[in-house]
């Protein structure tokens, strides 16, 4: 099968490292693959024979004019050997498949990866496809309930991540290499620092924490438009020796290793890859009790869920700081669960779908 993938970009990210993965797997299974878009991770998908149409695909707008020359662009490339099916993974490139599908006559279908909120723009281009994917179960009931899809379009298929990859035993890491001393208690998250993530709650939780656990310290991992307003918190509670600011990582494993608790607390998620990768690397995690984070946690089972507010927060890691026990058998249970996440699993369920949306455009 010749399958094209479509992105608004090649950066690092949550949809960025879906479309890598499933990249990835489709060429594992003897697929050819081609993923337009541009990016810092471009030679990352290269070193796995994916082949890169370099096309600046970042546009947020439905009726931005680029649109229509990136379709344009698309169509002459591909016009001596055409794909069999396009995969969509942004509203604006899924607008983009659907000229492109009319163009070539092949099906495309479209991921679901976030909330979407209500506009014109999604009503007036409802571009999904003979399929959509939804990654999580709280996405599949907001395509059928508020945007009304049709729900036998609609195929919840859950995220995964290579779990040879996030591999614990694999991965040799020192808290000397990001400054910290072993005595540290590492409270940690990886996420983008946009409104919404909950990096701030950790921060207005910590001169609390350290009452209790004076050695702690925070590590943010990720960058975006809340930075500024989150480094100015750190100077107002005078934590500019417990918060450290790590940036966007391209491989996040190292500093997974050296955290002794993972914390992701969003008011909103589409699904949370990043749970993954820390129960993986065997992180005690502290996440919000929403959307589909209890599922992936079974429930409380393999991390604690609480309510998203401070008092909790603290408690929460307060109590398990001080229980071992605790956080052994958390990390256990959820180095299990995680095996259930195999990105191969999910390439597999869309490999799947694919079939049958070739078969379902041929009639």
């Amino acid at each position: 099968m010749k399958i094209l993938i479509l992105c608004n970009h090649l950066n690092i990210g949550g949809i960025t490292s879906y479309v890598f993965l499933l990249a990835k797997g489709l060429v594992k299974y003897g697929h050819r693959v081609w993923v337009a878009g541009e990016g810092e991770l471009v030679d990352k998908f290269k070193k796995e024979k994916i082949e890169v149409i370099h096309l600046n695909l970042k546009i947020k707008s439905e009726i931005n004019p680029r649109i229509y020359t990136s379709t344009y662009k698309l169509k002459r490339y591909f016009s001596r050997e055409r794909p069999d099916i396009i995969h969509a993974h942004t509203r604006t490139t899924s607008i983009i498949s659907y000229y492109l599908s009319k163009a070539f006559k092949i099906p495309y279908i479209t991921t679901c990866h976030g909330l979407y909120k209500i506009r014109w723009t999604r009503i007036l281009f409802p571009f999904v496809g003979e399929f959509v994917v939804a990654i999580s179960k709280v996405l599949e009931n907001q395509l059928v309930n508020n945007l009304k899809l049709d729900p036998r379009k609609v195929r919840l298929i859950y995220n995964g991540i290579d779990l040879d990859y996030f591999s614990p035993d694999e991965i040799l890491s020192e808290r000397k290499q990001f400054g910290f001393k072993e005595e540290d208690f590492i409270i940690g998250n990886i996420s983008r620092l946009v409104k919404g993530k909950g990096q701030e709650m950790l921060i207005y939780a910590m001169p609390r924490i350290l009452q209790d656990i004076p050695q702690a310290k925070l590590v943010l991992v990720g960058d975006g438009r809340m930075k500024a307003y989150l480094e100015q918190k750190v100077k107002e509670f005078f934590l500019k020796d417990k918060v450290f600011f790590l940036g966007s990582l391209k491989d996040t494993r190292h500093v997974l290793k050296i955290m002794d608790l993972f914390c992701f607390l969003p008011s909103y998620e589409g699904f949370g890859l990043c749970i993954l990768e820390a129960m993986a690397m065997k992180v005690p995690i502290i996440a919000s009790n929403l959307c589909d984070l209890p599922y992936i946690l079974e429930e409380g089972k393999a991390g604690i869920l609480i309510p998203r507010n401070v008092e909790s927060l603290v408690l929460a890691i307060v109590d398990l700081y001080r229980n071992l026990t605790k956080r052994k058998k958390l990390i256990e249970y959820a180095y299990t669960k995680v095996k259930s996440f195999s990105y191969l699993k999910m390439v597999e369920e869309i490999q799947k779908l694919y079939e049958l949306a070739l078969k379902r455009y041929e009639r």
